[in-house]
């Protein structure tokens, strides 16, 4: 619940927490709750971000056992003034509880059924599971939450009731860059500096894009930097981990490190090390050139080992820096937020080259032309794999090797650490929340490249910046279209849409039909939509009011949901200054004041291009019955309009 008109409460010197309590104490009937009710919740978390905005989180328990998916979340600004309270926690819990079955399956069993459930054999190390309960249509039941990793390529969490065993949620915490249902099978090039002098311990060859990268790109060259300088490697390091990332190049995809996937650290020597061994072109594959290296030969078995090292000081360097990059402001993606560092437990671990060796020094149909990552609940460690790539459609190349495909992995692990229930666990589950999830993760990446002047944009120009450029030699094979492809008809060869008939960027009424509904495919309208923000607002206020409106959204948020959240940490953080032209670009893809959605899972929205009223029309009322299925009349039913569920107070 957010206000559209302004803020729930007026400025106060109170704690954040006595100013959300008491809101929902003034208003429990609105919230469907009781007094008695308050005295389930439980505060666990509370921080204040680099909006100066103070978040408070508090689970719903009974007996020290929460209720899954029902506390309670609340912001409120520096002034105290309450932004939004989200969350549903379960009236009468107490009493549910007292209705509930006896638990009787254990914690191994538990684990075991989370498993079956995916139809695998046994969970690998790491698995979790906690007392938990759930509610569901049938009443309270008790159940376990697990996290299981019961392949190298899967993870899930899941609800088990603990009385019958029966799986009663379900929900992978695997991103993949693509839909895996439709993947095919200073000092340059490490010249010896002149003199004597040896470069220090440390000193890496890295690029900064992709290995060739010209033209409209930039950073295609080796060049030196030193690990340990940077902060990216202890200097007692004897492989590639360090305080945001440990990387090998997991070749058996087993997720555990044996000595032959470990990355040297680059010695003292006359010259940094790793130089990469460009390929020629083998059979079958793409093209290899200058501007488009190939990092391995399909064909000959084992060729890979040529750039293992290389391959992981790029992934150690550019996950580092990323994550250095999201900590800073605009973002401000701290340890509060839940990022990723070794010092909180859970730095990433990247796996390179994943699955290399998993069909006799070639990797296995699953192992190519895709990358992803795992996103386990804070203090866990996520997990991103990059795999080999193959041609015709892709270059022979690892994924590593670029930064969009690291950025882009890497910015699920922030949406799904931002976009979180009271007890930590990710809500991107729905169609259009998932679809957000990789939109979001094209226009980081794009950002980042951008503000670095690693990839060049012309705003006259349409059809400049694809997904996944290096790896399909810019051609439309990830991505149907570029990010900055604007509304309306163009003539840029890589803004032509789908169906290979229409041209222009995609507007909101293209899902399903355009888009499929596919994450990845909706997932462009949200991506391009957000880069038209960008390109009037520019990269720190657009970065600042994406990152914040994450934390300020609803569970499984709507695209609509989550236009309302960046039109409210506007208001928090800009006083409004940006929202007329905040809706002139939503309004324009279709996100328009009147567009509706019933919910995140809604794959058949309707667009609207509207601006909001102008606030001198008539007031007018909604009139009707609310009935059942056999139309008779329902009592105390609440009516929201779709496309503003989020925004009902004011």
């Amino acid at each position: 619940m957010t206000s559209r008109l302004g803020f729930l409460t007026g400025p106060s010197t109170r704690a954040a927490t006595d100013v959300a309590l008491d809101y929902v104490r003034g208003n429990l009937s609105g919230f469907g709750l009781t007094s008695a009710d308050l005295a389930t919740l439980r505060e666990v978390r509370t921080f204040t971000d680099i909006n100066d905005i103070t978040h408070v989180y508090w689970t719903q328990e009974i007996d020290g056992i929460p209720v899954f998916g029902n506390g309670l979340r609340a912001a409120i600004d520096g002034s105290g003034r309450l932004i939004t309270v989200q969350g549903a926690p379960v009236s009468g819990v107490g009493r549910e509880v007292r209705r509930s079955t006896e638990p009787s399956v254990s914690r191994e069993d538990a684990l075991d059924a989370a498993v079956a459930d995916v139809r695998r054999d046994a969970a690998r190390a790491g698995a979790t599971a906690e007392r938990v309960w759930f509610m569901t249509a049938d009443g309270l039941r008790p159940g376990w939450v697990t996290y299981t990793q019961p392949s190298g390529t899967e993870a899930y969490q899941h609800v088990i009731d603990a009385a019958s065993g029966r799986t009663l949620y379900r929900r992978s915490t695997v991103n993949f860059e693509k839909d895996p249902a439709t993947t095919s099978a200073s000092e340059k090039r490490g010249g010896k500096r002149k003199g004597k002098k040896k470069l220090p311990k440390g000193s890496a060859l890295v690029h900064e894009n992709y290995p060739g990268a010209s033209g409209n790109n930039t950073g295609g060259k080796q060049h030196v930097v030193n690990l340990h300088k940077l902060g990216y490697l202890p200097r007692r390091a004897t492989w590639m981990r360090g305080p945001y990332a440990s990387v090998w190049a997991d070749l058996n995809d087993d997720d555990q490190v044996q000595e032959r996937e470990k990355s040297k650290v680059p010695p003292r020597r006359k010259k940094a090390k790793f130089e990469l061994k460009p390929f020629e072109t083998a059979a079958g594959q793409a093209g290899c050139s200058k501007r488009y290296v190939c990092t391995w030969d399909p064909t000959v078995a084992k060729s890979w080992k040529k750039n293992k090292n290389q391959d992981g000081v790029q992934g150690l360097y550019f996950t580092s820096k990323f994550a250095e990059w999201l900590k800073a402001a605009p973002f401000g993606f701290t340890a509060d937020l839940g990022n990723f560092e070794r010092a909180g437990g859970d730095e990433v671990y990247v796996n390179t080259m994943d699955g290399a060796d998993t069909a006799d020094g070639f990797p296995d149909g699953g192992h190519v032309n895709n990358a992803n990552f795992n996103t386990p609940p804070d203090g866990f460690s996520p997990t991103m794999q990059m795999y080999l790539n193959v041609g015709p459609a892709y270059l022979a190349a690892s994924s590593t090797e670029a930064f969009d495909n690291i950025g882009h992995e890497y910015t699920h692990g922030l949406s799904n650490r931002l976009v979180v229930d009271s007890m930590g666990f990710s809500t991107l589950n729905s169609y259009q929340a998932g679809s957000m999830g990789e939109g979001w993760s094209d226009f980081y990446s794009f950002d980042y490249l951008e503000k670095n002047d690693l990839v060049r944009n012309d705003r006259r120009v349409d059809g400049e910046l694809l997904y996944d450029r290096y790896l399909t030699k810019n051609r439309p094979f990830t991505r149907s279209a570029a990010i900055d492809c604007k509304v309306g008809d163009s003539l840029a060869p890589l803004c032509r849409q789908l169906d290979g008939e229409g041209t222009g960027g995609y507007t909101f009424g293209d899902i399903p039909g355009q888009l499929t509904t596919e994450v990845h495919g909706a997932g462009e309208v949200w991506a391009q939509t957000l880069w038209d923000i960008r390109e009037v607002l520019g990269h720190a206020r657009t970065m600042r009011l994406v990152t914040a409106a994450m934390t300020l959204s609803p569970d499984n948020p709507s695209m609509l949901d989550m236009r309302d959240a960046i039109i409210t940490a506007d208001k928090v953080i800009f006083s409004s200054a940006n929202t007329d032209r905040l809706w002139k670009k939503f309004a324009a893809r279709g996100f328009g004041y009147f567009a509706a959605s019933i919910d995140g899972s809604d794959a058949e929205p309707v667009e609207d291009f509207s601006m909001p009223p102008s606030g001198n029309e008539a007031p007018g009322a909604i009139l009707g019955t609310v009935t059942d299925t056999n139309g008779d009349p329902v009592a105390g039913a609440l009516v929201l309009v779709a496309g503003h569920s989020s925004s009902t107070a004011g």
